[in-house]
C-alpha cells in the first residue's frame, strides 16, 4: 500500500498553519498563540521525514511513467529543500524560544524564513499534484515496456 498520499498532507497543513498562527499572534497581540505555532511547526518538520521516505518509495514506481522524470525531479528537489529548511527552522525556533528571544528582531527574521518555508511546502504540494493529476502517479497502472 502506498502511504505517501495519506502522510504528505500533514507537513503541508502543519507548517502553513504554524506560520498563520504566529502571524495571528503578532497581529492580535496574543503571545500565547506563539506556543501553538511552535508546536505545529515542529510537528510539521517532523512529519516531513515520513513524507520523504514514503515519497521515495512512491517515486521508485512512478519513475516508470513516461515523461515524468523532470517533474518528478522538481518535486523531489522541492520536498528535500522543504524538509531541511523546516528542520533547521525548528531548531532555530527552539533556540529562540528557550533564550526568550523570539519576540525580538531575530524572531521576526525567523517568521519571514518560516513564511518562505510555508510557500515552499505549498509549492512542493503543487508539484506533487502535477505528478498525480498530469501523469496519474499513484492512481493509474503503469504500463512497462
Amino acid at each position: 500500500m502506498d502511504w505517501h498520499p495519506f502522510i504528505v498532507h500533514f507537513p503541508i497543513v502543519l507548517i502553513i498553519s504554524a506560520v498563520l498562527l504566529d502571524l495571528t499572534a503578532i497581529l492580535a497581540s496574543r503571545p500565547g498563540l506563539h506556543t501553538a505555532g511552535m508546536i505545529l511547526f515542529i510537528a510539521g518538520a517532523v512529519t516531513t521525514v515520513p513524507a520523504a521516505f514514503t515519497g521515495e518509495a512512491s517515486s521508485e514506481i512512478a519513475v516508470a511513467i513516461q515523461g515524468i522524470t523532470d517533474d518528478l525531479a522538481r518535486h523531489e528537489d522541492a520536498t528535500t529543500l522543504t524538509a531541511w529548511l523546516a528542520a533547521g527552522l525548528s531548531l532555530a525556533r527552539i533556540h529562540l524560544t528557550v533564550r526568550k528571544r523570539f519576540n525580538s528582531k531575530a524572531g521576526r527574521f525567523w517568521l519571514f524564513a518560516a513564511a518562505l518555508c510555508a510557500l515552499l511546502v505549498g509549492w512542493s504540494g503543487y508539484t506533487g499534484g502535477v505528478l498525480v493529476y498530469q501523469y496519474g502517479a499513484g492512481t493509474l497502472p503503469i504500463n512497462q515496456p
